[in-house]
């Protein structure tokens, strides 16, 4: 065993041992979000006022408009537009 193997050891050890319980605590997290998903969709069959979950299609919706934000096609067909008026 030489330096180097007893190195990457300790390292993926220390790293495992104070990451460790963040990865499990983040799969806690999401689980309660999925479920509170089928009951936010739950309550909706039934006509029920109560929102249990965050919205999953608020954050796909904050995240398609950064994105069509950030590519620059849209920027080049903007711009397309304003000088010429149609695509």
């Amino acid at each position: 065993m030489t330096a180097n193997d007893i190195f990457t050891f300790l390292f993926l050890g220390y790293n495992l041992l104070i990451h460790g319980p963040i990865a499990l605590i983040n799969s806690v997290i999401i689980s309660t979000e999925v479920k509170f998903e089928f009951l936010q969709l739950i309550n909706d069959a039934l006509d029920q006022d109560q929102d249990y979950s965050l919205g999953l299609i608020h954050i796909y919706m904050f995240y398609r408009n950064v994105f069509f934000i950030l590519n620059p096609l849209n920027w080049f067909d903007l711009i397309y537009y304003v000088i010429y008026g149609y695509y």
